[in-house]
This record gives C-alpha cells, sequence and structure tokens, in this order.
C-alpha cells in the first residue's frame, strides 16, 4: 500500500479544484479571511484531522507581465532550469518555478522592493539565463486542514487570511493566499503534510484548544469529527480575533456546539474593550480550572503564530503551574517538559 507521503509530491502534486471559496470576515473587519474548499475527489487522499496540505502557487499573470516589462524580455525566451536542466519559457518558468517577489541576494536590495520595481529603479541588462539562474525557487504554502474527512469525505477544508499590505506606494500581495483567494486557478496543485502527533489521541482524550484567528483551523476538523463519531472526551476551545461582530470565524458553528454542552467556548475579542484581551489573558483568568483540566490528564494544543502568540502562551502556562501548582520557576519548566514527554503539550505553531 502506497503511503500518503508518497502519494502525491511537490514534483507530482493531485490537482485539486476550488469548488467554493467564501469571506468568513464580516463587513468592516480589518481583515479579509477566506474559507477554501478543495474538492479532491478520486484522489485517494487520506488524511486526519491535525493535518496540513501543501499549495503550489502561481504567481498572477498581471505580476508577471510587470516582470517582464521592467526587464525587457517578451516571456518566450527559452531558458534552462540550473536546479533540474529541464527547459520553460521565462514566462512559464516565472508563473510557478520561481520566485519574482523576491528580488534576488546578489542585488542586495531593501525589503521591500519585488523584483519588478527594483529593475525599474534600477535599470540593468540581463539575459533570459541570466535572471532565470538569480531567482529563487518558489517554496510550497503550508496549510491547515479544516475539515475532518469523515464530515466531508471529496473535500478539503482551508482558512485563509489574505496577506497584502504596501510598500513604496505599491500594493503586495502574498503569493499563496492571493493565488487561493483572488486568482481563478484552474487547479490547484497540492500534496498531503501529514502530522505526526497533531490530532486527537483517541476518543476519550479531553482537550484544550488554544487557536486564534487562522488557528482555529485544525480545531474545526476535531470536533467535526468528535461530534460525528461521539467521542466522550470533553472540549475546551480559547478562541481570540479582533472584533466579535466581523472577526468571529465559524461562529455557528461554535455556538451551536457550545448549546448543546459538546464544547467550552473561551472567547478573547482584542479589540471590543478599551484594554486588548488576548487568549493567554482569558488563560490566566480560567488558570483554576486550566489546572484542573491539566491534572485529570487533558490534551493542551496550540495552534497559529509562532512569533508572539506561541511565545505567550508557554510563558502563561508557566505562570499557571506557578500560581495553581505552587512550582518554582524550574519545577514550572519541567512540568511543560514532562507534558510534552507525555504527548499532552502539541503545537503547530508557524
Amino acid at each position: 500500500m502506497v503511503s500518503q507521503e508518497a502519494l502525491y509530491s511537490k514534483a507530482s502534486p493531485f490537482l485539486a479544484k476550488i469548488e467554493d471559496r467564501f469571506l468568513l470576515s464580516m463587513p468592516g473587519s480589518l481583515k479579509e479571511t477566506w474559507h477554501i474548499i478543495l474538492n479532491i475527489a478520486g484522489s485517494g487522499i487520506s488524511y486526519k484531522v491535525g493535518d496540513s496540505i501543501a499549495i503550489l502557487p502561481s504567481h498572477d499573470p498581471l505580476l508577471i507581465e510587470k516582470t517582464l516589462q521592467a526587464l525587457r524580455l517578451n516571456g518566450n525566451e527559452i531558458i534552462i532550469c540550473k536546479r533540474t536542466g529541464l527547459c520553460f519559457s521565462l514566462r512559464n518558468y516565472f508563473k510557478s518555478h520561481v520566485s519574482i517577489t523576491r528580488v534576488p541576494r546578489d542585488f542586495k536590495a531593501p525589503e521591500d522592493y519585488e523584483l519588478w520595481d527594483y529593475i525599474l529603479d534600477n535599470p540593468m541588462s540581463l539575459s533570459a539565463q541570466e535572471i532565470a539562474d538569480l531567482l529563487p525557487p518558489l517554496l510550497p504554502r503550508f496549510y491547515s486542514i479544516a475539515s475532518a474527512q469523515v464530515a466531508f469525505p471529496n473535500e478539503i477544508h482551508l482558512t485563509v487570511v489574505v496577506t497584502s499590505y504596501k510598500s513604496r506606494g505599491y500594493l503586495r500581495n502574498g503569493v499563496g493566499t492571493h493565488f487561493l483567494c483572488h486568482m481563478q486557478p484552474e487547479a490547484v496543485p497540492i500534496y498531503l503534510q501529514p502530522s505526526k502527533d497533531f490530532t486527537i489521541p483517541h476518543h476519550e482524550a479531553d482537550l484544550i484548544m488554544i487557536g486564534p484567528g487562522t488557528g482555529v483551523a485544525p480545531f474545526r476538523g476535531f470536533m467535526q469529527k468528535r461530534f460525528i463519531e461521539n467521542h466522550s472526551g470533553l472540549n475546551w476551545l480559547f478562541f481570540g480575533e479582533q472584533k466579535r461582530a466581523t472577526d468571529f470565524l465559524y461562529e455557528d458553528f461554535w455556538m451551536d456546539l457550545s448549546s448543546k454542552n459538546l464544547l467550552k467556548l473561551s472567547l478573547a475579542f482584542s479589540r471590543d474593550q478599551e484594554e486588548k484581551i488576548y487568549v493567554q489573558n482569558l488563560m490566566l483568568k480560567e488558570a483554576p480550572e486550566l489546572w484542573e483540566w491539566l491534572q485529570k490528564g487533558s490534551y493542551f494544543f496550540v495552534c497559529g503564530d509562532a512569533s508572539s502568540m506561541a511565545k505567550d502562551v508557554e510563558a502563561t502556562l508557566i505562570k499557571i503551574a506557578q500560581n495553581e501548582g505552587g512550582f518554582d520557576l524550574d519545577k514550572a519548566h519541567l512540568f511543560l517538559k514532562d507534558l510534552r514527554k507525555q504527548g499532552r503539550y502539541l503545537r503547530d505553531i508557524y
């Protein structure tokens, strides 16, 4: 039997279709968050909750044309990929093989440039092959799966917040999010990125899930599976975003589970009051019960931003171990280390 990892790969992806996509964020939100449904019928892909998929995006044709014009090339030039030895037209090479939003390191350019405007500001004469040799590869983008296959056998759901920003007066779009949310691709090349242990351990497990923003995606899959398979374990979700009225992702789903006493829900909407509140603040507020859950063997999951959220959540866990467990700092760190060893402290952070 072929393993899921070997079934498809970067070199040989499955071509999924976008079956549907719609905005999750409401008018007035400062973010643009989409629900994407990919059709994987006939793929043979079997995924578990907590898995991710890799997307192989393509650049926007308008960006490709801007770049070709800046380089004074027509795109029909034939180049040889130095990594594979394969031949491509330069336009096709730009489309999905190399990054044209990043300026080659050799140019030592400021980070606020893309290739096209750097070339316009710093004219140079480069052949098609020379520029092809300089550009870095276009890398896969990884997204947590926001569905359970038991609920959607032929679909993979994603929760995607659009990345866009202005620099030097120009709007820049994140390649992967623009591809999924704004472009009209005939197919989306994907392959599975299985999780080793970021998944429901067993039917009776009690789960504490920390998932602010799009970090909530895998926990939607967790709860679909638990509801359909009638798991007996308890569930507690900490969700945070900016405003409840505009950014409560999958609100109806979470509120329905909560009304049925299938989910304890702790909500932090940072901009709904003068003092900002985040998931770690709610953890401290709920510290006695949170500590009780951990002492009874609950599994602690964290998904989302690695740069600040995950660090803040871990620091808060240490503080709770000190305040509720009476541990000194060293013992609190040891407590977290033991949680990891037991496979009860699991993170999917990026």
